[in-house]
């Protein structure tokens, strides 16, 4: 498996403290593709338990709305394709915790939240091969 390169700097601030709890650094997958046939992908898997994170990093831009001509906010993950991805992501039976950039200023909060979620699933994790 090649070696992770975060596509942010906020996926790096949770990737960095997810290097503090061995039990999900160990059996993190990342750019994992979840749905067969489908590029979606989650930034951080945990496939046993079907638990994942996404990222909504600040990449926030206004722009107007072509039918009404009013401003709109919104940011890179806010779109209707994330939208598809997150269905299909519940129709298939995963959780996706979505971190903000405002949440990720307490990037160890967050990573003890997909913990407690882990832990709360009832299975032992195993480490992927390939990571080591």
């Amino acid at each position: 498996m090649k070696a992770y390169t975060p596509h942010s700097k906020y996926e790096e601030k949770f990737y960095s403290a997810l290097r503090e709890y061995p039990e999900l650094f160990r059996t993190v997958q990342t750019e994992y593709r979840f749905a067969e046939g489908r590029q979606f992908r989650f930034d951080f898997a945990w496939p046993e338990v079907r638990i994942s994170v996404e990222i909504e990093g600040g990449s926030y831009m206004a722009r107007r709305n072509p039918t009404t001509g009013k401003m709109m906010v919104g940011g890179r993950h806010n779109t209707d394709a994330d939208r598809e991805k997150y269905n299909l992501a519940a129709a298939l039976n995963w959780r996706v915790f979505r971190f903000s950039s405002t949440q990720l200023k307490h990037p160890r909060q967050c990573v003890a939240e997909v913990l407690a979620a882990v832990r709360a699933a009832g299975r032992k994790l195993t480490a992927q091969a390939e990571l080591f």
